[in-house]
């Protein structure tokens, strides 16, 4: 609570894309959902080909992967991420 922390993470572009598709989902906790739409665009502008597919299903497939814990309100490709 109220209290910042440092974190260095690897991953590699197979776990950045599944981090992607799970944490830019708008169910995921306000801080982290922030954090990784910011992280999509620093990695789409250092390696666009390999992350312009990528972010929460219902962005990238058009339909939601939690089923029937959809959040019900599916982001669309002309949105701008939060």
């Amino acid at each position: 609570n109220a209290c910042n922390t440092s974190m260095v993470v690897t991953m590699n572009a197979r776990e950045l894309s599944h981090f992607f598709e799970e944490r830019c989902c708008r169910r995921a906790q306000d801080e982290i959902n922030h954090l990784a739409w910011d992280m999509l665009d620093l990695c789409k502008q250092e390696a666009y080909p390999l992350f312009k597919n990528c972010g929460p299903t219902c962005y990238t497939l058009g339909k939601c992967n939690e089923g029937h814990m959809s959040c019900g309100k599916p982001y669309v490709r002309e949105e701008k991420t939060i």
